[in-house]
């Protein structure tokens, strides 16, 4: 239980408290004394690990108890004094760094200690402390038996260095390319080795995989049951995948589209009746680039440098380009600057905008400037630069040239602006111009008592307070007073 004290009698009769393991809170329980570092430390030191948890858990045997405790006594006499051994974080971060050895996805091997009436498993799994086992991560209808050892996979491993594991065994479509694995060898094939990482299927370690040199056979180096760290070199789509224990680059996962690198030609090669070329930028596999990819003329030879950007990116490769990508409309900013080429009218009175991202943005009659009433089409040529403002980012981009009065994107939650209601929401909001790019939305909950019992006539002034900006950078105001110390808005009634 939570603050048991080991047997003095087993020590030497050492009149120390030492940490012992809190099942209920997965964590370790220090004493009261710095002593019990030091007779941590010294029964540590010559074995005597499971002696300092609670008998119900790890039962020393009865035969080995004399010997234990001679032991133990004569390297408690030789241990620092209690003003020299460490202080007790310095045990916590000895469980910490034990714990590193660890890592989430790993394949290890543990025999099952103690089952809690709750229902967690306490596994040995080789670390100064148990690991813990939920049993929510057995599979159904598995028994898993005290005394009996079984293959788990590391769930987390948390900084305090708690140890979680599982028995659910991952699935093959939730791999990843360069995700790394300690796994073991179950047994060979014609085609080399084939691994068990964890997972539902067994990966196969093909020879050319297992050593930058030359290896013949799987068997020639290897053997069943033996220890083996591993990368997902390969995924293919009827359910097996390869791995190599040649240290893999960086995962594909980690590319972004967009990103640029400077790579270097591996080869030329036709895939599907198109040229292209594979491209090293130094990840887990070469890019595919293209030859429409390529600026008119380009002529690529192995070995040659290039400048590339990442096009797309899959499961299992990923394409590249040599043209600047185009902007994705997440990036752009309500509010924005922006410099635009107009590159087309519409029978609308509208403009369309080349503004860098992946499609055109949009400016409507109200948001351009001319002199007189000239149409959209009378006021500006196609290639000629204009000036413009994000207004909005929902279903396209919508442009203005009118220059804002307002940043929305400094403001503060409950910064207090002027406003003039410009149009009402038929479920009871308002939308109000505050001088910003897009009108701001005035919601329900919002509208104070005392505003609510007046009519909301589009024109009317009011004073609102800003609150936040949804994902498309429309900004939310409120009538409310703000309460800095709360952090929220409240009706003035409730604040007196």
């Amino acid at each position: 239980r939570e603050g048991r004290h080991c047997d003095a009698a087993m020590f030497g009769a050492v009149p120390a408290v030492v940490p012992v393991y809190a099942a209920s809170r997965q964590r370790p329980v220090l004493g009261n004394h710095r002593a019990g570092a030091a007779l941590l430390a010294a029964a540590f030191a010559v074995g005597v690990t499971n002696t300092c948890w609670p008998s119900s858990v790890f039962a020393a045997p009865a035969t080995s108890t004399s010997r234990l405790t001679r032991t133990a006594t004569a390297e408690v006499r030789d241990a620092p004094s209690v003003d020299n051994v460490p202080a007790v974080d310095d045990v916590q971060h000895w469980f910490e760094d034990d714990a590193k050895e660890f890592y989430a996805g790993q394949s290890v091997r543990g025999r099952v200690k103690h089952e809690l009436e709750t229902g967690t498993i306490l596994v040995s799994v080789g670390a100064k402390r148990p690991a813990i086992l939920g049993k929510w991560n057995i599979p159904e209808g598995m028994l898993v038996t005290v005394g009996y050892s079984y293959r788990f996979i590391v769930k987390e491993v948390q900084p305090d260095g708690t140890i979680f594991l599982t028995l659910k065994r991952s699935l093959v479509r939730d791999l990843r390319i360069g995700w790394e694995f300690d796994g073991v060898v179950d047994h060979f094939g014609r085609s080399g080795a084939y691994i068990d990482i964890g997972c539902e299927n067994r990966g196969l370690l093909m020879p050319s995989d297992i050593s930058e040199e030359w290896v013949e056979t799987a068997e020639d180096v290897l053997r069943e049951g033996q220890k083996v760290h591993v990368w997902v070199k390969d995924i293919r789509d009827d359910g097996n995948f390869m791995l190599t224990m040649v240290r893999i680059r960086k995962p594909l996962d980690r590319l972004r589209v967009g990103d640029s690198f400077t790579g270097t030609v591996r080869e030329l090669a036709t895939i599907r009746g198109r040229p292209g070329a594979f491209v090293d930028i130094g990840f887990a596999r070469d890019g595919w680039l293209p030859i429409q990819e390529t600026p008119k003329g380009t002529v690529l030879s192995p070995g040659e440098e290039i400048d590339v950007f990442v096009k797309d990116v899959r499961a299992r490769d990923f394409m590249l380009t040599m043209y600047r990508p185009k902007t994705p409309l997440h990036k752009f900013q309500v509010g924005e600057r922006l410099r635009g080429t107009v590159v087309g009218y519409t029978d609308f009175g509208t403009l369309w905008v080349d503004v860098g991202g992946i499609m055109n943005g949009i400016i409507p009659p109200g948001d351009f400037r001319s002199e007189g009433n000239l149409t959209a089409r009378d006021a500006y040529n196609i290639n000629q630069k204009i000036t413009v403002w994000v207004k909005k980012k929902r279903d396209g981009l919508s442009l203005t040239m009118i220059p804002p009065r307002l940043d929305v994107r400094s403001l503060r939650r409950g910064d207090t602006l002027s406003a003039k209601i410009a149009n009402l929401d038929p479920y009871g909001g308002v939308f109000v111009d505050i001088g910003a790019v897009s009108q701001a939305y005035l919601p329900p909950r919002g509208v104070s008592q005392s505003l609510k019992a007046q009519p909301l006539e589009v024109g009317r002034e009011l004073e609102v307070r800003f609150d936040n900006l949804n994902r498309h950078g429309q900004a939310f105001v409120s009538t409310l007073r703000y309460s800095v110390s709360d952090d929220e808005f409240i009706e003035e009634r409730a604040a007196q």
